[in-house]
């Protein structure tokens, strides 16, 4: 991947040249005036950044074309990124390589690209990812502000959205096995390649390949690089999913200058796929509700889309669900472009409306179906879409362009982002999203309480977010002072209006609540974040670190706490390690990953330490010998895929992130102040505080209200002490326990 460099000027005094290296050789552009293109670092391997612009901070994600982490903000981003990953084309993956600065309509505008993509051949791409429904029209301007400035360096820009829901299930899967220790095994791998030359079900393959624990993750680390094939878009990877290796009846791209041995070239996608799923980033295949399909030689519309089935109408008939594999293997299939329009609301509604809101509704509707599928429900059954409204080859954030000049040229005062709701509401709602509802309109969420009112009590709410906690009676009198402050001439309306106008704005997260739970409400994640289910061992695991509620005697004699950190696997509630430490480093940390990925058995010195002649603790066991030795080979070995975590410095140090692209580990810190996303380690540590510390000696309970009297004049245990009594305790108590 190229070098960039900064080479840019004032933008007062004229043009720009763009200095960079493009792989080969190093090119000068002019961009013109009033272009500022701010570049840092670009190179194949992203260090650790932090987005200062809001209160979100990206994940990392692992990257195997890349060998490092690469950064992501949401899980739509990381969705692409894993395509991007996926993608046979793409040698190389930076995330937001570069500020692009400009000034529209007198105003300074920047806007910075998520991703930059070197292809196999050369090539440079830059990617914006954004759900098309939220695109609006200051988005659409940066996209295509950035879409010329590429153009002006002979880059590629795509603008790209919500990826296929089935295949995207099966690559989340797959990505789990990116890593080549699942491979490792050559014989094993080669002996999957020739099983499914010949094209058979996955779990039967598994099965004649020998062990099926042992080749499962061999043989998705190969469906992975692409030495065996399946339809991923077909339905989710199950025992019958068919499988057979890349050079196969299924043609697809060839993968240049990767693979060694068995590791032949990556194919696309599936038995469908003739093309990188990368040239085909900003016009995902896909079937939606309203499209018009071709099915058995006869053209139907989508009702309804699951992952493995779809409802179409059929003639005066009752809808027919279809599977999706056997709609895809029709040969007549394809997607039409003409447009089907949404399910009509319930008789009652439309009633309610006048006629008039009832035609215009109608009118809207046309206008929309075109922007959608480009052809207009009013056109002749066998004509194509106009070149404007073509979906083939324009974005919709340009055919919704055109719609907007197109109406402001018959005399409607019409702007692209009216354009973008209505169509929005159109997709939510149907025609009744498109209807003037005013005439039937509600009472007023807030009554008749004015609205300068209603924002003034909601910024007093949002200064006292990270405040101490406080009554309504304050916030009512903070509301009359914004008010006063800002020279509103509005009456307040009667205390008990204001305190029921109190109550709706705080809703769900009360301004009489605990400060701690206030906080994490109003920082938590906002769209496009959402919650990470985990399935699998592995797929998520949750660290923290806490103080342990009991004494020990230090090394230098001394009576002190000490802090305990620990890891647990969402899917299966196992803690995998934990450590005592007097005070938690970043090298515990690390300490703690290797804890994880070892088994116990193998730990160096562990089995000479289990001796009676070598145990420091002067009483009779927990466990004996044989026992301790059948719990810990029983407890799991869990290697993380993604680890989530606080802010605290040990976990975000260069040390424990270091550790984390050692081991290929993707590194996902949570929000500030936001504890409940990472409910299962905080519950665990608090288990610990009430079902292990409480036994030991030393125990000072939670607070000091709950502390006894002279603990550090009776007998305590060391740290090293406490740790093996932890250890005992964890793969003896806790284990049971959560599997009881």
């Amino acid at each position: 991947m190229g070098q960039p460099v900064f080479a840019y000027g004032d933008p007062v005094l004229g043009a720009f040249d763009l200095d960079f290296f493009d792989g080969v050789q190093r090119r000068r552009t002019a961009l013109g005036a009033g272009w500022d293109v701010r570049f840092e670092d670009v190179q194949p391997v992203r260090g650790f950044r932090w987005n200062k612009g809001d209160r979100s901070f990206p994940g990392f994600y692992y990257a195997a074309t890349t060998g490092g982490h690469v950064g992501y903000e949401s899980w739509l981003e990381r969705d692409r990124l894993i395509l991007l990953d996926f993608d046979p084309d793409v040698v190389g993956i930076a995330s937001q390589p570069f500020w692009l600065h400009w000034s529209e309509d007198g105003k300074k505008r920047r806007h910075a690209p998520d991703y930059f993509v070197r292809l196999a051949d050369g090539r440079a791409r830059v990617v914006d990812v954004r759900a098309e429904g939220q695109v609006d029209e200051r988005t659409a301007e940066a996209f295509t502000a950035t879409a010329r400035a590429c153009a002006a360096v002979a880059w590629d820009f795509v603008h790209v959205g919500a990826p296929d829901p089935v295949v995207m299930a099966n690559l989340r899967w797959l990505a789990r096995y990116r890593h080549p220790r699942c491979a490792r095994d050559t014989e094993l791998a080669g002996h999957l390649a020739e099983v499914f030359r010949e094209p058979r079900h996955l779990r039967e393959g598994a099965q004649e390949a020998g062990d099926v624990l042992r080749a499962l993750p061999a043989l998705f680390y190969l469906l992975w690089t692409g030495t065996l094939r399946a339809d991923l878009g077909a339905g989710l990877l199950s025992n019958v999913a068919v499988v057979q290796t890349a050079d196969g009846s299924i043609a697809g791209p060839e993968r240049k200058g990767r693979g060694s041995g068995v590791l032949v070239p990556r194919p696309g996608l599936g038995s469908h796929s003739r093309r990188s799923d990368m040239h085909k980033l900003s016009r995902p295949a896909s079937i939606a509700v309203g499209d018009r399909v071709r099915f058995e030689g006869q053209a139907r519309s989508v009702l309804a889309v699951s992952a493995q089935m779809v409802t179409v109408a059929e003639g005066d008939g009752p809808p027919r669900e279809i599977p999706l594999a056997v709609l895809l293997d029709d040969e007549s299939f394809e997607v039409l472009t003409g447009p089907a329009r949404m399910p009509l609301p319930s008789v009652s509604l439309l009633d309610a409306l006048p006629e008039h809101a009832r035609e215009k509704a109608l009118w809207w509707e046309g206008h929309i179906l075109e922007v959608l599928h480009g052809v207009s429900p009013a056109a002749d059954a066998e004509a194509g879409p106009r070149p404007d409204y073509d979906p083939a080859r324009r974005s919709l954030t340009s055919r919704e362009r055109a719609k907007a000049a197109e109406l402001t040229a018959e005399g409607y005062q019409v702007s692209v982002s009216t354009i973008g709701n209505f169509r929005r509401r159109y997709q939510s709602e149907g025609l009744l999203g498109l209807a003037d509802r005013r005439p039937v309109r509600t009472r007023p969420q807030f009554g008749a309480v004015d609205d300068l009112v209603v924002e003034a009590m909601r910024k007093a709410i949002r200064e006292g977010e990270d405040d101490s906690t406080r009554t309504g009676t304050y916030f009512i009198w903070r509301t009359g002072e914004i008010l006063r402050k800002a020279g509103a001439a509005v009456e307040l309306p009667s205390q008990a209006t204001l305190y029921r106008l109190l109550g709706k704005l705080s809703q769900g997260n009360p301004t009489s609540g605990t400060a701690r739970n206030r906080r994490s409400r109003a920082h938590g994640a906002v769209a496009p974040f959402g919650q990470w289910t985990a399935f699998a061992p592995g797929e998520v695991v949750q660290v923290d670190s806490t103080p342990l509620d009991v004494l020990v005697r230090l090394d230098d004699g001394v009576v002190g706490k000490v802090e305990l950190t620990g890891m647990i696997d969402v899917a299966t509630r196992t803690v995998t390690a934990a450590v005592v430490r007097p005070t938690t480093k970043a090298v515990d940390a690390s300490v703690l990953l290797a804890r994880t990925v070892t088994p116990e058995l193998m730990r160096p010195g562990w089995v000479d330490a289990l001796r009676m002649s070598r145990s420091v603790l002067p009483h009779r066991r927990l466990l004996d010998i044989d026992e301790r030795l059948e719990h810990s080979a029983a407890k799991p070995v869990i290697v993380p895929e993604m680890i989530v975590c606080d802010h605290a410095r040990v976990f975000i140090s260069r040390n424990f992130r270091a550790s984390c692209r050692f081991l290929e580990i993707d590194f996902q810190p949570t929000h500030k102040a936001s504890p409940f996303q990472k409910g299962h380690v905080e519950k665990m540590l608090d288990s610990v505080g009430t079902l292990f510390a409480q036994f030991v000696a030393g125990y000072t309970g939670r607070s000091t209200d709950h502390r006894g009297r002279h603990l550090d004049k009776g007998p305590l245990w060391s740290p090293l002490e406490l740790q093996e009594l932890l250890d005992e305790w964890l793969v003896r108590i806790f284990t049971d326990r959560r599997s009881s």
